[in-house]
């Protein structure tokens, strides 16, 4: 079982409550890209997975179009017609879903055609699709799954060492999902099958009952479980609401690939990235530090959107200055590491969630 490396994070937005007896309207578009046949490192599962997410958006209601190892201009493409189309339309969200190889250049994503012949990562901007350029600012929400955390796309000429990719920030009435979180390994799947997050992905989102938020949690609780705890997808979330994928009512409790799911569990859980940065000023860092004052050494600096930080431990006044420590996924290295940091710009409530402001 191939394993994929890649670097996520989570944002959870408060939401308006899922208008479950909205009028109807086309549930939504979606556009699959899945490359596989590329010059140096081909991958295994891609194509696979495209077909069974397809599959299961088109049984909900999706109107899909399904693209298999394209080039860059032919992904220009696809992207330019398939937002035409959704800005056109009446669809309740799209989605757009990549699954390939995708690399961090200077702290942005990019996400490999077939006709990427890379040596190095500096050629990535004149020969890749810059990730940012999916997440449109149109009328209609917009999802972008990336499950682009895959093997090394380099030739020898190189050593890749980077653990995937890196944060995102996310325009209003968009949400990005990643296939597992910082610092840890994703699987491709057994040759000749779809990877867990991609088989997660079509068992939840063909499932009665639950919303966006509710997929994604479930998503989540699969692929943790199926790979025993080493993989668990996260997402980049400023959608404005939430709603039912299939109508009905809100369930409580799922059947789903052989398990019994506690969706009030779910929804009391704290995300798997615990607190999120949300108040630093435009163009500014929040430094982590080995200790509760400026006069410490920085461990880590943190963006706004930021969510690495995974539990917060216990805080106290320095001064005026209240500094909590945090455990948090250094974008240094990589690596968990106890901080701390001005409590200022932490935004959280009960479930650990973001409270918008």
């Amino acid at each position: 079982m191939r394993r994929l490396l890649c670097v996520s994070v989570l944002l959870l937005c408060a939401t308006a409550a899922f208008p479950v007896g909205a009028a109807a309207q086309e549930l939504g578009q979606a556009l699959v890209i899945a490359n596989s046949a590329y010059r140096h490192h081909p991958l295994d599962n891609p194509g696979r997975d495209a077909e069974l997410v397809s599959s299961a958006l088109r049984q909900i209601g999706f109107s899909v179009g399904t693209h298999k190892d394209v080039t860059k201009i032919e992904m220009q493409r696809l992207l330019a017609d398939f937002n035409a189309r959704l800005h056109k339309s009446e669809a309740r969200i799209g989605i757009i879903y990549f699954a390939g190889h995708g690399i961090e250049v200077e702290g942005r994503n990019y996400l490999l055609p077939v006709d990427a012949a890379l040596s190095e990562r500096a050629g990535a901007p004149r020969q890749a699709l810059l990730a940012d350029e999916m997440l449109g600012s149109g009328p209609v929400p917009l999802m972008l799954v990336l499950d682009a955390c895959r093997d090394n796309p380099f030739g020898a000429n190189e050593l890749y060492t980077a653990q995937g990719l890196s944060t995102m920030a996310v325009p209003e009435g968009s949400l990005v999902v990643y296939s597992t979180r910082p610092g840890t390994t994703a699987l491709d799947g057994a040759n000749g099958g779809n990877s867990p997050f991609a088989s997660a992905f079509a068992k939840a989102f063909a499932t009665r009952g639950l919303s966006i938020d509710d997929a994604l949690a479930t998503i989540t609780e699969l692929v943790y479980a199926n790979t025993n705890g080493e993989q668990t997808p996260v997402s980049i979330s400023a959608l404005k609401y939430d709603f039912l994928l299939r109508g009905g009512s809100p369930a409580d409790h799922i059947e789903i690939a052989g398990r019994t799911i506690d969706l009030n569990r779910l929804r009391k859980r704290p995300n798997p990235l615990g607190i999120c940065v949300t108040n630093v000023p435009p163009d500014e860092w929040l430094n982590v530090r080995t200790g509760p004052s400026i006069s410490f050494p920085i461990l880590s600096r943190l963006a706004v959107n930021t969510c690495a930080i995974r539990s917060v431990t216990g805080c106290e006044m320095r001064g005026d200055q209240p500094f909590c420590q945090l455990e948090i996924i250094s974008n240094l290295d990589g690596a968990s590491h106890l901080g701390w940091a001005s409590f200022r710009y932490l935004r959280y409530d009960e479930a650990r969630r973001i409270i918008t402001r």
